[in-house]
């Protein structure tokens, strides 16, 4: 069974930093799922729009094995709960997190 992999998108995301790593991972046979946190197409820094497979609210997150999220400080902020309360990031709390 392949290592799945949550990669969380916002808008404002850095292309680079997002879509290159994600295809190297495909390529070493990971299974990557993109998912809009904010639900729908997510718009890049430079204007690219990425279609994500699947909108957080509708992920499993316990049954990925990592969580990848692409970008700078700015954008991660952008992930973290923003009502208090908001249990979202605690859905990944058993999830290994790289930056």
């Amino acid at each position: 069974m392949s290592k799945r992999v949550l990669c969380l998108l916002v808008d404002g995301f850095e292309e680079t930093e997002t879509v290159t790593p994600v295809n190297l991972m495909r390529r070493g046979g990971l299974e990557v799922v993109m998912a809009s946190l904010h639900g729908g197409v997510v718009e890049g820094r430079g204007g690219m729009r990425l279609e994500p497979d699947e909108d957080f609210e509708d992920v499993e997150a316990q049954s990925f094995d990592l969580l990848f999220l692409p970008g700078r400080r700015r954008r991660r902020r952008a992930i973290r709960p923003v009502e208090p309360g908001d249990t979202s990031a605690m859905r990944c709390s058993k999830v290994r997190v790289i930056r």
